[in-house]
């Protein structure tokens, strides 16, 4: 039963107010680093908010998983 046990982990990646916001190239890199430490991307999900007056702030959720 132990053999196929997995671990799972969720990132957010959240847009800055003053900046660049989320970038492909942000999200690459974060990719990138998660896979070289055995980590598989299982889905992402943008959690957009309102943060004012028809001001949306993004917020995307990662969900990884690998062998325990």
């Amino acid at each position: 039963m132990g053999e196929n046990m997995k671990e799972y982990k969720t990132l957010t990646v959240k847009d800055r107010w003053f900046g660049e916001g989320i970038t492909a190239a942000k999200i690459q890199e974060l990719l990138t680093e998660e896979v070289q430490n055995g980590w598989e991307l299982v889905s992402i999900s943008n959690l957009a908010k309102p943060a004012s007056f028809r001001i949306f702030r993004d917020t995307l959720l990662l969900v990884f998983k690998k062998d325990k």
